[in-house]
């Protein structure tokens, strides 16, 4: 064990096969649990429906044939994210026998955009929460599938995603029953008029008293090309992290000539968080209540409602976890009409919801209720249901983690190898005999560290949002904003700190302790520093590469991640390092100004993570503590986009420790730990808030 060590040559050598054969091992046991263990076939897909890849990946068991038939459901994710963050819902979901396919909203991840979505936005006006953004266009090829029952797509998205989802059922099912759309046919074809009560009675029955043999005949071929297209619309939805706002209240349509109001006609489930500030009180809302048609009381959590259309009252049919379609005959027909409603919540955040057992399980028990499916047709003798609360994706996860801190480890034994080479080795510069420590002055301005940390990230999720909307030169989507400004806090924070650090140096030393960074090197050595860190990059992309290729996997922990980019989202990215790198400098001379050298190194290295990472920890443990115990619709400092912070800032003070230690230079730190940075947020947030429009660059290499 001891020739497995970062101070020699040899010892990152063999660091570096170690890390490697982790990250491969890992990938491999998350793509192993991913497809339930060879139980599922995952593809990598691309959908090119209107001259614009949309890019997904799909879900079905292993040995499907033409002649199997499976209900299908489109998962999508919400903003700042893409499909990989919805894996963990398609996977269970998946494991039921569900088709799913999970995608990448148009202009989101590897997802183009095209000129004009399914609601003809695009180049003008374009409003990501305003249009389906591929999702219609996903169920349409779902539903064209051989082993796909049509007449059985669910669709659920996340946030955005939820707004999508609702847009999309507005779209494909509208607000007129079957009935409805029959009666329209008596009046349409047969000129047939009716009277406010005659409208909502059985059309069938009134086009037998009403038509001749021959027209009875007629409108017989009608209707059942009209139920064809209704079938085959969306049966159920799952908005999570949303409240149906999109679709909740009556629209006024016209039925046999009279104008009436109607519900989307669309099964409902809303999946909610208790601590998500936009939806926590959805139940008691009046505009709920009413959309609801509860008669002015809160809405029961897990409970099914039946909403009808004609009395404007709702009924309930029982609770989620205790009735089943199977045995209940009012919940069946409801559902078959399209006419139910369920709000379910559980004790989390809005961005915990795709991290979490409790948000799956329902999701996927509110799908096996609404379609009436867990590996077979409930009800059915050759059903096999697989209880909601089975979950395995929290190993697939386990893996993507230890496989991403593996990368991150793989590129300090590959700096250590190229430093100590011919080539690079001279870009190590050297430093003076350091005195001991002062711990009592260590301690006190590691406390001020973590109060100024703290500091930085309250004020990054009270402000850091609304700081600037996408642009043509920035545009990735407004989540990007909250990093950003947390970059420049941080900075604010590493100039004090800088500025504190220098003046109690010259007090004691005489001496300002800025000549030990060597920041003011050779413009050779900072190029040699520069050209290793990007070394250090293309080493990780190229990894993300193997594992994206062999196991469809990528680096990710919840919120933080390092996935595949197009071509033009490195040029996207290099504007954002054009901010980042100077901040970063900044940061690594903070972070580096001192350190302890009467511990080992590598107590050195975690005492700096921890100081230099325990503020933004701090921050988020109050959050949660609060909201968990005194909740009033407001969080301390909601993580809604910053719970990624919590991993990135130790592993970008761990590189900015080890590289510094290794060079005696902030240069290849502070560029490795900005290209990391940039990339993580190109890979993820995506251009989907406004027109971007196709890549000349893609279109050119075709990528």
């Amino acid at each position: 064990m001891k020739s497995l060590t970062f101070k020699t040559r040899e010892g990152c050598r063999k660091l570096l096969v170690l890390f490697l054969i982790l990250i491969l091992v890992s990938s491999f046991f998350a793509r192993l649990v991913q497809t339930d263990f060879g139980n599922l076939k995952v593809e990598r897909i691309t959908i090119d429906a209107r001259g614009a890849e949309l890019d997904g990946e799909l879900y079905y068991p292993v040995g499907t044939t033409s002649k199997d038939l499976y209900p299908g459901i489109v998962i999508t994710h919400g903003g700042g994210c893409t499909y990989m963050s919805s894996r963990i819902w398609a996977e269970e979901l998946a494991r039921r026998n569900f088709v799913v396919l999970n995608v990448s909203a148009y202009g989101a991840g590897t997802s183009a955009q095209p000129d004009y979505d399914e609601n003809d936005q695009g180049i003008e006006g374009l409003d990501g929460n305003l249009t389906p953004m591929g999702l219609l266009d996903a169920k349409a090829f779902l539903s064209s599938l051989s082993f796909v029952d049509s007449t059985r797509i669910g669709m659920a998205g996340h946030s955005m995603g939820s707004r999508r989802t609702g847009y999309a059922a507005v779209m494909d099912c509208g607000y007129l029953s079957l009935n409805d759309r029959l009666i329209n046919v008596l009046y349409d074809t047969f000129g047939e008029t009716f009277t406010e009560d005659e409208i909502n009675e059985d059309a069938y029955k009134l086009a037998e008293s009403r038509l001749n043999v021959d027209q009875l005949k007629y409108f017989n071929s009608l209707a059942a090309a009209e139920t064809e297209l209704y079938n085959d619309e969306l049966r159920a939805i799952c908005l999570l992290g949303g409240d149906g706002s999109v679709i909740t209240n009556k629209q006024s349509v016209t039925v046999g000539g009279i104008e009436v109001q109607r519900n989307c006609q669309v099964n409902m489930g809303v999946l909610n968080g208790d601590y998500d500030t936009g939806y926590y009180d959805y139940p008691s809302r009046d505009t709920s209540k009413e959309a609801w048609e509860t008669d002015g009381k809160d809405i029961v959590l897990e409970e099914w409602y039946i909403l009808n259309d004609v009395t404007n009252h709702s009924t309930t049919a029982g609770q989620l976890y205790q009735t089943s379609t199977a045995s209940n005959a009012a919940l069946n027909d409801a559902l078959a009409n399209r006419a139910t409603r369920i709000i379910i919540r559980n004790p989390e955040t809005h961005s915990k919801n795709f991290f979490s057992n409790d948000t799956t399980s329902d999701l996927v028990k509110y799908f096996e209720q609404s379609l009436q499916y867990n590996r077979g047709d409930l009800g059915s003798a050759d059903a096999a249901p697989l209880d909601a609360s089975n979950m395995t994706w929290g190993w697939r996860a386990f893996f993507n983690i230890i496989a991403m801190l593996s990368m991150i480890f793989m590129l300090a034994a590959l700096a250590g190898i190229l430093f100590r080479s011919p080539s690079y080795a001279d870009a190590v510069c050297e430093v003076e005999d350091e005195p001991a420590p002062n711990k009592k002055l260590v301690w006190a301005l590691g406390i001020l560290t973590v109060i100024l940390t703290a500091i930085a990230i309250y004020m990054t999720n009270k402000k850091g949002f609304f700081l600037y909307n996408p642009g043509k030169f920035l545009p990735l989507g407004r989540t990007a904003t909250m990093t950003m400004y947390f970059l420049v806090s941080l900075t604010v924070v590493s100039v004090i700190m800088l500025i504190v650090n220098v003046l109690i140096s010259k007090k004691t030393t005489g001496k300002t302790g800025l000549a030990e960074l060597n920041v003011l090197i050779a413009p050779k050595k900072i190029l040699k520093h520069i050209a290793v860190a990007l070394l250090l990059l293309c080493a990780a992309y190229g990894s993300l590469m193997v594992i994206q290729y062999l196991f469809d996997q990528d680096y990710r922990s919840w919120m933080t991640v390092f996935s595949t980019m197009k071509v033009e989202h490195w040029f996207i990215a290099l504007k954002y390092l054009i901010f980042a790198f100077p901040m970063y400098i900044i940061m690594g001379m903070a972070v580096n100004f001192s350190h302890r050298t009467d511990i080992p190194e590598w107590k050195d290295t975690l005492i700096s993570i921890i100081v230099n990472s325990a503020g933004v920890w701090i921050i988020c443990l109050i959050n949660i503590f609060i909201a968990k115990t005194s909740y009033d619709g407001t969080l301390f400092s909601s993580f809604i986009c910053s719970y990624q912070f919590n991993v990135f800032v130790p592993i970008t003070v761990y590189l900015s420790r080890k590289l510094y230690r290794m060079t005696r230079s902030i240069w290849s730190g502070a560029m490795l730990n900005s290209c990391l940075v940039v990339w993580s947020m190109a890979c993820t947030l995506g251009i989907n808030d406004i027109y971007h429009g196709q890549s000349v660059i893609s279109n050119f290499f075709n990528i």
